[in-house]
């Protein structure tokens, strides 16, 4: 399945490589295998934690704090570059943001932690054809290739269609805008560039 390249200011959501010993674990791929599970949201770890990563404080998720716009080059107010320094009475959109590497029953490998794969993966964001759409947004400009080849086969293998995003460049630099590729079978990437079309919020 080929993603189509559609160009597009995503709208701001809501505040909202390294080598691993190869060993099999019981009813799993290799550990550091970029195959996806054959789970699709079950058997992750609730026990993850986000230090040191602050991929979703640092502008990557266009976000908006107090009225003051967050994009790549321009992070949260309140972050200290180690986590956020008002954490205890964070916005309730921040609370309520689920990191897809850390909810519970994630089906993302330990290496995909944002700041390791450089992705932050945002489960069942909207629904098509009663399928559930998942989002990847890149922590730098492109998402790598060992993430994004992982993420495609997961959307494969799971009949789930997949968003993701590459960030627009101005002087070598990331800017406000994105670009929004889809993953999945021609009628839904026909969908996509109808949902554009009309400035529809893709999630």
């Amino acid at each position: 399945m080929e993603p189509i390249r559609t160009s597009s200011s995503v709208p701001a959501v809501a505040a909202s490589r390294r080598s691993a010993k190869r060993t099999r674990k019981p009813g799993g791929a290799a550990r550091g295998s970029s195959r996806p599970r054959s789970s699709t949201l079950a058997g992750g770890d609730g026990g993850r934690r986000c230090q040191p990563c602050t991929a979703c404080c640092d502008g990557w998720l266009r976000i908006e704090i107090a009225g003051i716009a967050v994009f790549p080059g321009s992070p949260c107010p309140h972050s200290t570059g180690n986590g956020c320094d008002d954490y205890i009475h964070r916005p309730r959109s921040c609370v309520r943001f689920e990191c897809g590497w850390r909810m519970q029953g994630s089906p993302l490998p330990g290496w995909m932690k944002p700041n390791q794969s450089g992705v932050i993966v945002l489960f069942a964001k909207r629904r098509w054809m009663g399928r559930p759409v998942d989002v990847a947004v890149p922590v730098g400009p492109r998402i790598p290739p060992r993430a994004l080849a992982w993420l495609k086969a997961f959307a494969e293998q799971h009949q789930r269609p997949l968003l993701y995003t590459e960030q627009s460049l101005s002087d070598g630099r990331c800017d406000a805008s994105q670009q929004v590729l889809a993953h999945g079978p021609p009628a839904f990437r026909e969908q996509v560039a109808a949902w554009q079309a009309r400035g529809e919020p893709l999630w």
